[in-house]
This record gives C-alpha cells, structure tokens and sequence, in this order.
C-alpha cells in the first residue's frame, strides 16, 4: 500500500489536533470535575481520567480507521479532494465530542447541586 503526502498530512493534522484538544480538556476538566466531586478528589481523578481515555481512544480510532481507507493515487488534487472529506468529518466528531462533554458534564454539575452531593454518586 503506497501512502501519499496527502494522507501522511492529514494523519498528521488530525493527530496533532487531537493532542492539542485532549490535553485541553485533561487540564480544565480536572478543575470542573473537582468542583462537582466536592470533597472526593479520588472519583472526580478517576472520572477525569476515564474521560480523557475515552476521548483520545474515539478520536484516535476515527483518524486511523479513515486515514489509510482510500487507495492511493497518482493525483494530488484527487488524494487532498478525497481527504478533505475525511477531515471534515474528524473536525464534526470532535466538536461532537465536545458538546457532549460540557453537555454531561452540566448535568452532573446541576444534579450534585440540586441534590446537595457533596462527593457521592450524582447519577440521576
């Protein structure tokens, strides 16, 4: 299988992206989940680590399952066309992930506040 620039370029961008984004969030979550968790700093640690796991294990797997699945060509303006799609797909995904984050995540914050949680489990 012969990769092209194009690919190698679009691993590399959506990795790098991917980076970027999941240190992102495991430096401000951390500081989120400690508020919702008052009092227990070993679940809010937990759950922030589970949450960036997940993050970078979706993402990661997005970009390697649709990196590599074109066949090369000897087009250049084809190879970028037929990524381009695929880079729009990972940017949708990753905004997707992140709405969904601050999504669950203010939920967990309303249900520990409207039900006095201080540290136990806020699942309602």
């Amino acid at each position: 299988m012969n990769i092209t620039v194009v690919q190698l370029g679009y691993l590399g961008i959506c990795l790098a992206l991917t980076i970027y984004f999941g240190i992102s969030l495991h430096r401000r979550n951390r500081i989120f989940l400690m508020d919702v968790y008052r009092g227990n700093s070993g679940l809010a640690s937990s759950i922030h680590r589970l949450i960036t796991a997940g993050f970078f294990l979706v993402m990661t797997g997005d970009v390697v399952a649709t990196g590599l699945d074109s066949p090369a060509s000897s087009n250049f303006w084809f190879d970028l066309q037929a990524q381009a799609g695929k880079f729009g797909f990972f940017l949708f995904l990753l905004g997707a992930m992140h709405l969904v984050s601050v999504f669950l995540l203010g939920r967990m914050s309303q249900s520990a506040r409207r039900n006095g949680n201080h540290g136990e489990s806020i699942l309602a």
